[in-house]
């Protein structure tokens, strides 16, 4: 089994400090984790070390926030030749001193960050902008934080205004909810973040989900949960789920927050006058771009008045001098987006709270975040190879959110085990 749990193929791990002490630390490392997320704008690492006697990294060192470390790592094929390589250079952001072992070596914990990161805390920017909101954010990350590789979906809405003394990955993230797709435009769900791939991403949700799964297209050939006396290939043990647990979820909490009913109250302090927008899911639901084609929750009169008994009133204040309003040319004053797509993106974002799970599986270099997958676990009662009956829940496609490459050092044979851990998330089930 350990064939197909623990495939792949790794490269030294490599550690240049700040005062230019380079050296290979991979027989040193306990554990990596690297992870990526489409709601983390930058990429993030952590790495356990065995510091010993004879190597004394700390002394020679490794505390700045120059100090790098360089891995590569990808799993294997079928025919034993190395998937998509993840190959990563980055900065050591905090480390955690462990418990001595015995009385020549400790373990210490590394946590890494790209140069991203960096670039962001150390500014705080105030300017003026106008145009489309896309080449904004594209102008920020190429001149605040030096960014080179940004791959951008076309979207048409623009705004003016001044931005604030923020950081700019934080006035990036503001304006991503003002942002809808040129495909869709109910698609309030834009995300800026970073790949393994050494690239940033500008893209919403919604595009994203309808891509066809990468694993699978039903529930046996896609991530499963093995079954009883079913005689595995090597292509099942790849995709067999060596962990799995399924999240909790509230069509009430879904409610409060937003997703499924909205009243937006815009006050204007100046004029002492009001204006009153309303949102409510199921009108928007068929506009909208999803994994399946049918709303997770069914319209029955019971559930539907519970929800449509939790109403949510979101209020906003008129200051003109806020980087978020406009004078249009019939003097009337309106929120540049607030009327437009602050109920949809609430709606938008809090769809992704619905069905999650998490999953282990056999290392996979070539899985991203951002990909769609197809899921299958079989209901208790009728556990077989053909598996007639489908959780109507838990079998489907599934949007990966945050994906965890993990490698641990294996003392069998000095070498590493590699998995991966999945978040993903279902926004509405179908016949898939």
């Amino acid at each position: 089994m350990n064939e197909f749990v623990n495939p792949g193929i790794f490269g030294p791990i490599i550690l240049t400090t700040a005062s230019g002490f380079t050296t290979e630390i991979t027989e040193l490392v306990y554990e990596l984790n690297l992870y990526e997320s489409i709601f983390k704008n930058t990429l993030e690492c952590d790495i356990t070390i065995q510091d010993t006697a004879t190597t004394r990294l700390v002394q020679k060192g490794l505390i700045a926030a120059k100090d790098k470390i360089k891995f590569i790592f990808a799993g294997k094929k079928e025919n034993g030749s190395a998937e998509e390589p993840i190959s990563l250079t980055m900065k050591v952001y905090k480390l955690e001193p462990g418990s001595p072992i015995g009385q020549v070596s400790q373990r210490l914990k590394l946590y890494l960050v790209s140069d991203t990161f960096f670039k962001n805390k150390t500014k705080d920017i105030s300017r003026s902008y106008e145009g489309k909101i896309t080449k904004t954010i594209k102008n920020i990350a190429t001149d605040d934080l030096q960014i080179k590789n940004i791959k951008i979906e076309t979207a048409t809405q623009e705004s003016k205004g001044i931005y604030p003394y923020r950081s700019p990955l934080e006035i990036i993230n503001m304006l991503l909810g003002r942002i809808s797709p040129s495909k869709n435009p109910y698609d309030y769900n834009y995300i800026f973040y970073e790949t393994v791939d050494d690239e940033f991403k500008l893209a919403s949700i919604g595009t994203m989900m309808k891509q066809q799964p990468k694993v699978g297209n039903n529930s046996t050939n896609g991530f499963v949960i093995t079954m009883p006396n079913y005689k595995l290939t090597k292509t099942d043990l790849k995709r067999t789920c060596l962990s799995h647990k399924s999240l909790p979820f509230s069509m009430i909490e879904n409610a409060s927050n937003g997703m499924w009913n909205s009243n937006h109250l815009e006050f204007d302090l100046n004029k002492k006058t009001y204006k009153e927008h309303s949102f409510c899911y199921n009108d928007y639901f068929n506009k909208q771009t999803h994994l399946s084609n049918n709303k997770i929750v069914s319209d029955q009169k019971e559930l539907q008045d519970i929800i449509n008994n939790t109403f949510v009133s979101r209020y906003t204040h008129r200051n003109s001098y806020l980087f978020d309003y406009d004078e249009q040319i019939d003097k009337k004053t309106r929120t540049d987006g607030s009327d437009d797509w602050l109920l949809k993106r609430m709606s938008c974002m809090e769809q992704l709270n619905q069905i999650k799970l998490i999953f282990s599986a056999p290392g996979n270099s070539t899985l991203r975040a951002g990909d769609v997958i197809y899921f299958g676990r079989p209901i208790e009662q009728y556990l077989s190879k053909d598996n007639p009956k489908k959780d109507i829940f838990y079998n489907g496609k599934f949007l990966i959110t945050t994906i965890k490459h993990v490698l641990k050092h294996n003392t069998e044979d000095a070498g590493f085990t590699y998995t991966v851990t999945i978040m993903c998330m279902k926004d509405s089930v179908g016949d898939e």
